[in-house]
């Protein structure tokens, strides 16, 4: 949640969901149209939170482990990078904005298939993949990877 009003005085709240187009529940659609399986688990996720709709503006982030990003999610990061591009005088803010959720998801989509690997083989996770995830999440204080 912000802790200043986001639009109309309201806060912004979001919920944010990483798909796998490769499962069996979202193979179709994904294969009839890229983003289709964000654009879905987004559809799902402002049913589950309607009610917020009186006190809050509520952004489903939706991000397909294959790259795609929801439409809701798409206008969020724009209107934030803009936001932080008016705030820090920086015009290429947006544009970092976006290279570090591509990375984030990059560095997920690495996390999925090490495990997938790692469960088809018998292998243990390594440190490395630790450090990997680690160094790009960079995780707060109190948190720690359980992975």
């Amino acid at each position: 949640m912000t802790l200043i009003p986001w639009w109309a005085g309201k806060p912004a709240v979001w919920d944010m969901t990483v798909v796998c187009t490769s499962t069996g529940s979202y193979l179709n659609s994904s294969a009839r149209e890229a983003g289709a399986a964000a654009e879905f688990a987004a559809s799902r996720k402002t049913a589950k939170y309607v009610s917020l709709a009186a006190s809050y503006i509520f952004f489903p982030i939706a991000v397909e482990t294959q790259g795609p990003l929801s439409e809701e999610a798409r206008q969020l990061q724009c209107d934030l990078g803009r936001r932080i591009s008016a705030s820090s005088g920086d015009d290429r803010e947006m544009s970092f904005l976006f290279q570090r959720l591509l990375l984030s998801c990059s560095a997920l989509t690495l996390s999925c298939c090490t495990t997938v690997f790692m469960l088809s083989t018998g292998r243990t996770r390594s440190h490395s993949s630790f450090i990997t995830l680690n160094l790009i999440f960079r995780p707060t204080l109190g948190t720690e990877y359980k992975g």
